[in-house]
């Protein structure tokens, strides 16, 4: 409806302006008439106005119907294009579906993982293990986002596997695979305009569960607590009080989102360059036995965490526990510092 609103909005400003220019046209005209008075016939001089007071009017209705042609063509040759797109997985496979409680532990099984293309490869032979409930830190450029595209099934590699409780990733739907993990950019945004409809857009739960989803990331306090929540009603607007919610706030949103679809096993967080402490206690409070993989733009929080990996040129470089690996004074490590 919106689009449409915008297309007819648009038709009626650039009528009013084609009016204007017309009408225009038609006094200058008419100072001229009458300034050659003597020397022009009447009956020309009306030909004259009723062909200047129509000759835009039809110039209009040409813009009009070029444009319309234009965006009927325009949808066909985008019809195509997404026809030739190649196709997503699908959603779900019967017969090949994990089990309702997947994944327990979280343990993430990496084989002789390839990536790319057969001419060039961004990932290459690469093999590692996530233990249960480890908080791991992710070091590198396009490599470890190339792996992530892959563990979230945007990518298919060219070879090897991935494997969360034993699983095999590809051997299941996208839509089973995303719905259990959680992916916390750091450029969170609302995707409602209230509260409620951020944290349930289809209406799934209750009042109380979205509470208690808010609690867990002290987003908002019981009666009895501290006040140190900023969210009071669930039918807040939002939209209008952006500048209330600092990036790590929006993070925490989205974290509650998490807790609501019971999705906190397996957590891909991306580092914020603030409100580290926030996401950082929630954490340490709320996902003490989940797997974190941490995307990290330095070192400072990155020591926090039980083992880093680190990336570089196409390859798995290092793995292993932060302090250990800074000793090294041969670490590739120190590069991120």
């Amino acid at each position: 409806m919106r689009p449409f609103y915008f297309l007819w909005t648009t038709n009626r400003w650039l009528f009013v302006r084609v009016e204007f220019i017309g009408a225009s046209l038609c006094l200058f005209l008419g100072l001229i008439l009458v300034y050659k008075m003597e020397q022009l016939d009447a009956g020309l001089a009306g030909i004259v106005l009723t062909l200047a007071s129509s000759l835009l009017e039809y110039i209009y209705w040409m813009m009009r119907q070029s444009t319309a042609v234009g965006m009927h063509f325009d949808a066909v040759q985008h019809i195509n294009e997404y026809m030739d797109m190649p196709q997503e997985p699908p959603g779900v496979l019967d017969g090949s579906r994990p089990p309702a409680a997947w994944p327990t532990s979280a343990a993430i099984q990496v084989r002789d993982l390839m990536i790319g293309s057969t001419e060039e490869c961004i990932l290459k032979h690469v093999s590692f293990t996530v233990l249960p409930g480890e908080k791991m830190a992710l070091v590198g450029g396009g490599e470890r986002n190339a792996f992530l595209l892959c563990l979230f099934r945007f990518l298919d590699p060219l070879r090897g596997f991935i494997k969360v409780d034993g699983v095999n990733i590809a051997w299941i739907g996208v839509e089973d695979l995303r719905s259990r993990i959680t992916f916390i950019s750091k450029n969170c945004d609302f995707i409602g305009d209230t509260v409620r409809s951020n944290l349930d857009p289809f209406g799934e739960y209750d009042d109380y569960e979205l509470w208690q989803a808010l609690y867990r990331v002290h987003l908002a306090s019981p009666e009895d607590g501290l006040n140190e929540g900023m969210i009071y009603d669930l039918d807040m607007v939002i939209r209008q009080n952006k500048m209330m919610f600092s990036t790590g706030d929006k993070q925490l949103l989205a974290m509650a989102r998490a807790f609501l679809r019971d999705a906190v096993k397996l957590v891909v967080i991306e580092e914020a360059s603030e409100d580290h402490l926030k996401i950082a206690r929630i954490i340490t409070e709320e996902l003490m036995d989940s797997t974190v993989l941490l995307i990290a733009h330095g070192l400072d929080h990155a020591l926090e965490y039980d083992r880093v990996i680190v990336f570089d040129e196409g390859e798995l470089v290092e793995i292993g526990r932060p302090m250990e690996l800074l000793k090294d004074t041969n670490s590739r490590l120190h590069m991120f510092k």
